[in-house]
């Protein structure tokens, strides 16, 4: 009789398996967070998952206050009759624990499998006060800053994080980091949008936006000018501002002149409108940017047809 320990090839398996369950959550974490509009209740489903796979009895995502000093938000989920862990953390200061808070900061997940083995006593202490035995906590950096952080942990025993369960942690919290981001950029183009819809059209010029030699842009003021929709001014090239090739060569060599210099271009004109109409205009050309893939120069244009006459 021949007998092996297969110990070794149990726990193999058992983390083979967790690594496919892992790769099948995170599929589905991704489309929770492309689904939801809500990206709080994005972060609590996905916190519930991880939690559920892990066998954890409690996960939970701490949002930091924007001036970085207190946790303002707390979502979380936790098992029948364990105690919510958001009282003890909605309000508290950053800076205690001192330790947790600085690898947070720096951008280093925290990995404990006893409390015990926390050296300082406020570390214990702190711990003890909200029922953490074990936890792995994960920073969520946005642009270099500590954002807030995710934790999952366990109230009554010890116990051991192999590196797939600490690699799925640390894979949600970089997902919470880019839809928190996405979310802040969408917040702030949708602020700049209406500031700039705001400016631009209370304005007496029309406004357009030139890139590559396709018109991006255009305000309603440059529509009544050119006697067009905005949108159809949209997709056509410069021909519009003037149609003979001559005078379009001469703006050219214009813009090739002065905007090296850091100037603006500015040249009279006339219009001619699809109903045959024609009007006279001042127009000036702005470089707003360039790289090396394209440039965008920023058209305004004035109706002075009654200050020609």
């Amino acid at each position: 009789m021949i007998i092996r320990d297969a110990t070794e090839r149990y726990h193999r398996e058992e983390e083979r398996e967790l690594h496919l369950k892992t790769e099948e959550a995170l599929a589905e974490i991704a489309s929770t967070f492309l689904h939801l509009e809500d990206t709080g209740k994005a972060i609590k489903a996905s916190v519930a998952q991880v939690a559920r796979l892990l066998s954890v009895p409690r996960g939970y995502y701490c949002d930091i206050s924007a001036d970085g000093t207190f946790v303002e938000r707390v979502l979380e989920w936790s098992d029948e009759g364990v105690e919510p862990i958001g009282r003890h953390l909605v309000g508290r200061e950053t800076d205690c624990p001192p330790g947790f808070y600085k690898s947070m900061r720096a951008g280093k997940e925290l990995v404990i499998s006893d409390a015990g083995q926390l050296e300082g006593p406020d570390e214990r202490q702190g711990r003890g006060a909200m029922s953490i035995r074990a936890c792995v906590s994960v920073p969520v950096i946005i642009n270099e800053e500590l954002h807030g952080f995710l934790a999952f942990n366990t109230h009554e025993v010890s116990r051991d994080w192999s590196p797939n369960e600490v690699n799925l942690i640390k894979q949600l919290a970089l997902t919470i980091s880019r839809a928190l981001e996405r979310r802040r950029w969408t917040e702030e183009l949708g602020h700049s949008e209406r500031f700039r819809t705001r400016i631009t059209e209370s304005v007496d010029e029309g406004l357009l936006v030139l890139r590559n030699g396709i018109f991006t842009w255009a305000n309603t003021r440059a529509g009544e000018i050119f006697g067009r929709d905005p949108l159809e001014i949209i997709g056509s090239g410069p021909e519009l501002l003037q149609p003979s090739k001559e005078r379009l060569m001469q703006i050219s060599q214009g813009v090739i002149d002065v905007f090296p210099r850091g100037e603006d271009l500015a040249l009279n004109g006339k219009v001619e409108r699809p109903d045959g109409s024609v009007i006279d205009v001042v127009i000036w050309l702005t470089m707003l940017g360039s790289d090396k893939y394209a440039g965008e120069i920023l058209v305004s244009v004035r109706d002075v047809t009654e200050r020609s006459g």
